[in-house]
């Protein structure tokens, strides 16, 4: 039985996604790896500043990040995308990206599911606020997140006739991207493909970082 992590953040602003055409769609994502292959040994080595935020990076941002990718895709670390490329807005931004992430999750299982007879899944996901709570900066509750996205998830493969995933093999976790290093390396896996167009990489560079992104793992 294969045993693999994913570690998720987001980036862009769900909330504007349908005014801002012009802009890269608001997305999930981060790393896919089977267990044991990043040890925290290969964690520090990415991230060896104490706090990191991609989007803080002010000046040679690609010479920045391409090396912390790289050394990551060399030790079997996968980048996965999950896009809103539709660019729909479901009732509001929390529900939009709950859904944007629901989904992602349901593709990468059911792309895992065709080659793996049977596997689990540990997913870390960076807390998020509630941005649709104008009043009060508080977090989406934890257990309610998890449940509704436990539904989803399961509805989802339900729907697929996906019978090799059940739901002890799905284990959600939610942790602070400002403190836990792994949330940072999922932050830097959103941000570099949310401004792969933009100036801060020429285009051999964001040649470079497409093929680190495999086309499988962009849902």
């Amino acid at each position: 039985m294969k045993h693999f992590g994913l570690w998720l953040d987001e980036s862009g602003d769900f909330d504007k996604d349908d005014k801002n055409k012009k802009k890269n769609p608001s997305l999930v994502g981060g790393v896919l790896f089977e267990k044991g292959n990043i040890k925290d040994s290969v964690i520090n080595e990415i991230i060896p500043e104490k706090a990191f935020h991609a989007n803080e990076i002010k000046n040679k941002y690609a010479e920045n990040v391409l090396p912390r990718i790289n050394l990551l895709t060399e030790k079997k670390g996968v980048p996965v995308i999950f896009e809103n490329k539709e660019r729909m807005m479901i009732v509001d931004s929390t529900i939009t990206y709950l859904n944007v992430l629901s989904e992602g999750i349901i593709h990468l299982i059911q792309l895992l599911a065709v080659e793996y007879q049977h596997f689990s899944l540990e997913v870390l996901i960076a807390t998020r606020k509630d941005m649709e709570n104008k009043k009060n900066d508080s977090l989406i509750d934890q257990q309610e997140y998890k449940q509704r996205l436990q539904e989803r998830v399961f509805l989802g493969l339900a729907k697929r006739t996906i019978t090799n995933f059940e739901m002890n093999d799905l284990n959600l976790k939610f942790a602070d991207a400002r403190k836990d290093k792994r949330l940072m390396i999922a932050d830097l896996i959103c941000n570099c493909w949310l401004t792969r167009t933009s100036k801060k990489f020429d285009d051999s560079q964001q040649q470079l970082l497409e093929k680190k992104y495999p086309e499988e793992f962009r849902f």
